[in-house]
């Protein structure tokens, strides 16, 4: 079984829930807008661990994405803070 898990938040998931029998093996996460405005940018670095933009490997078969997003949080603008459309393309692998 594949499952993927979209989350606001970009924080993991904790792979080892008693209560699901699998674990998400892609989580794709938003909510930072990448700071949005220079030199949030810096700010959210510092708050989340994890760099937007890229895709991480958690384990052997476990991944997580956060993505910057297209929009914006109070003011309508962003400033040195790319915006992104997050595109993902899934394959099957045959062993």
């Amino acid at each position: 079984m594949f499952v993927v898990l979209m989350k606001h938040r970009p924080e993991p998931e904790p792979m080892l829930d008693q209560q699901r029998k699998h674990a998400p093996v892609l989580q794709v996460s938003g909510h930072t807008h990448n700071g949005q405005i220079f030199p949030f940018n810096f700010l959210v670095r510092l708050q989340h661990r994890w760099p937007t933009g890229q895709l991480h490997q958690l384990s052997e078969e476990n991944f997580f994405y956060i993505s910057p997003g297209t929009g914006t949080w109070g003011p309508p603008f962003r400033l040195l803070a790319r915006p992104e459309v997050t595109m993902i393309t899934l394959q099957h692998q045959t062993n």
